[in-house]
């Protein structure tokens, strides 16, 4: 009687433990969540031939928790929506023409977004970025 006493008491205390860890939620900061994407993307670094590079000529992004994004170097507006790691950005081109660009998002550790992005019309111009993202 008392081996089963002890057993009930190891089973109902191992479940209890084991039920109160912290599960992985949208919660934490850095969660890939459309709410951690929202602000002004800046450029940093470009990873070029192996190695990060500081660069500039990047643009700068503004997304909206609406779901609409400004690329604030040319003015353009877009849409954007997330699905997991992977951000889509319609847009217009520079001629008028309906244009969709991809964001592959590999690591987010706030406030930096380190991603690969292409262009619908050139998916094999694949370029790896570094961006900080403020509020």
């Amino acid at each position: 009687m008392k081996n089963i006493i002890t057993l009930l008491i190891a089973i109902v205390l191992s479940t209890t433990f084991y039920s109160c860890e912290k599960e992985e939620t949208s919660d934490y900061p850095n969660a890939i969540t459309k709410e951690n994407m929202v602000g002004t993307w800046k450029p940093m670094q470009v990873y070029q031939n192996n190695e990060w590079v500081d660069f500039f000529w990047g643009d700068t992004m503004l997304f909206k928790g609406d779901g609409t994004c400004l690329i604030v170097d040319d003015n353009t507006e877009a849409i954007w929506s997330l699905s997991g790691t992977m951000m889509t950005l319609n847009y217009k081109s520079s001629q008028n023409e309906s244009a969709t660009a991809y964001i592959k998002i590999l690591e987010y550790e706030p406030p930096v977004v380190i991603f690969e992005s292409w262009e619908e019309s050139s998916p094999s111009d694949i370029y790896k970025m570094k961006y900080q993202i403020t509020k």
